[in-house]
């Protein structure tokens, strides 16, 4: 019998090009660039239109802690809502042992900051878990 339950997966905005766009400040890069809008998002929820489609973001601050570091993105109006993330980021490198995801905290603890005003395009994708 066929599995016709719905794909579950990861919504995001992908960096097309796969380069940092700031110089990483740890030694582990983030394995993909991008801005997850969804995390577990059913793929016949998403919002028509969106996927495939080409955004562009602005980052705003580069922040970082001791373990790992994050662009602060503004996202336009075409994703913005769409966004579940409190705090729209770009995970950029960590330390060794550091999980990507501590993005999500640092950006709600104390952290450094550096300020930023450049934009940059980002392709929607959703990725479904294996």
């Amino acid at each position: 019998m066929e599995n016709t339950a719905p794909r579950r997966g990861i919504l995001w905005l992908s960096l097309p090009e796969q380069k940092s766009p700031v110089c990483p400040i740890f030694s582990q890069a983030a394995e993909h660039f991008h801005v997850t809008l969804q995390f577990g998002v059913v793929e016949n929820e998403i919002p028509e239109g969106i996927l495939g489609r080409i955004f562009t973001a602005r980052a705003t601050e580069n922040c970082f802690n001791d373990r790992i570091h994050a662009l602060r993105v503004e996202l336009p109006n075409g994703v913005r809502g769409v966004c579940l993330n409190k705090h729209p980021h770009m995970t950029i490198s960590m330390l060794p042992g550091v999980r990507p995801v501590e993005s999500n905290v640092m950006l709600q603890s104390p952290l450094s900051i550096q300020r930023e005003n450049f934009s940059f395009p980002l392709v929607c994708e959703f990725v479904p878990f294996n």
